[in-house]
């Protein structure tokens, strides 16, 4: 009987074969978690969201040991 070859002589089937099953519980597991979205057409542009900065510095600088500044914008 001839030995077995060594683990490192095995065809890219093997390896096929245990991808397979992990990228479907990948799959799986974002679809479950919601963080993947599947979109043929390519993003679409949402509402650009709005920030008060004055608000922002004003409860970073209460916050934070350091000064904050509000820089001038042109």
């Amino acid at each position: 009987m001839a030995p077995q070859k060594p683990r490192m002589l095995h065809d890219t089937r093997d390896m096929a074969w245990s991808l397979i099953p992990l990228l479907l519980i990948m799959v799986v597991v974002a679809a479950i978690a919601s963080q993947c979205s599947f979109s043929p057409g390519g993003p679409t542009a949402g509402p650009v969201p709005s920030f008060d900065v004055d608000a922002g510095l004003k409860y970073d600088a209460r916050e934070l040991d350091f000064p904050i500044r509000q820089p001038k914008v042109p």
